[in-house]
């Protein structure tokens, strides 16, 4: 087909009336088919200008709260949570987004639920810290500090934490409160060393402890070392230390360090 004939057929169209009026008509039921999509279609599909007050489930038990919820057309996720002494377990504590907004149906809504299980943990050490580090570590693992009590025993660091209760090791809840003693400093008095060699730790313990003296386990740390046998003692029965003075007890056949203290 040549160029003229083209030019020819695209004219002869062009002069029809019939496709000035498809035209039109195609273009009229393009900006009707427009006007419904943007005026009723979609805002049905996203509920354009539809909002509901979110009402307050807080308090509540999750499976009540949750039926009223999706009752309101919402969608319910749950976020456990270990522990609150406020709550009963299954109870709702707090809910996102908040009670009293303006949110569309269809919404994912957060509800905070105390799952009732109180954790534990196990209790370190806070011998030989000073009394405000000691504060600063029962804090830190969400535990409270009791009672600080200058301890009647002395001992050679003054500020120091010289016992604790609950003992070290000891499986505590949260929330749980230590109780720390602390040295006043080293005393001014001379006490006697008894002879524990034979007792377990904690006989020796307590020997030296009624005699105003301190004990300490060599090579062996954690409970089990409390119900070993003490074979051999830093300072020999019937030496004249200072009150608060550290004996250290050898619960195994290697060979104690010079203790020239």
């Amino acid at each position: 087909m040549t160029h003229r004939s083209v030019a020819h057929r695209v004219r002869t169209l062009l002069s029809n009336r019939y496709f000035w009026i498809g035209m039109a008509s195609l273009t009229a039921v393009l900006i009707l088919l427009y006007v419904l999509v943007n005026s009723f279609v979609m805002p049905l599909y996203t509920r354009h200008g539809e909002a509901v007050v979110i009402s307050s489930v807080v308090g509540a038990e999750y499976d009540d709260a949750a039926r009223s919820l999706e009752h309101q057309g919402f969608k319910v996720e749950k976020i456990m949570r270990r522990f609150n002494d406020a709550s009963t377990q299954g109870q709702v504590m707090d809910q996102s987004p908040a009670p009293g907004s303006e949110v569309k149906p269809g919404r994912r809504v957060y509800l905070t639920v105390n799952e009732g299980s109180r954790p534990r943990r196990r209790l370190p050490s806070f011998l030989g810290a000073s009394v405000r580090d000691a504060r600063s570590r029962i804090e830190a693992l969400g535990l409270r500090v009791g009672e600080v009590i200058a301890d009647s025993i002395p001992s050679p660091y003054r500020n120091t934490v010289t016992q604790q209760s609950p003992a070290p090791g000891d499986s505590v809840l949260d929330a749980s409160t230590v109780t720390l003693w602390y040295s006043t400093g080293p005393s001014d008095t001379y006490e006697v060393v008894p002879d524990v060699v034979g007792l377990s730790v904690r006989e020796a313990r307590q020997v030296l402890m009624e005699n105003k003296l301190r004990a300490l386990a060599v090579g062996v740390e954690g409970p089990e070392a409390e119900t070993m046998t003490v074979l051999r003692q830093s300072r020999e029965s019937g030496t004249r230390v200072r009150g608060g003075y550290e004996i250290r007890l050898f619960v195994t056949e290697e060979e104690p360090l010079d203790d020239s203290r």
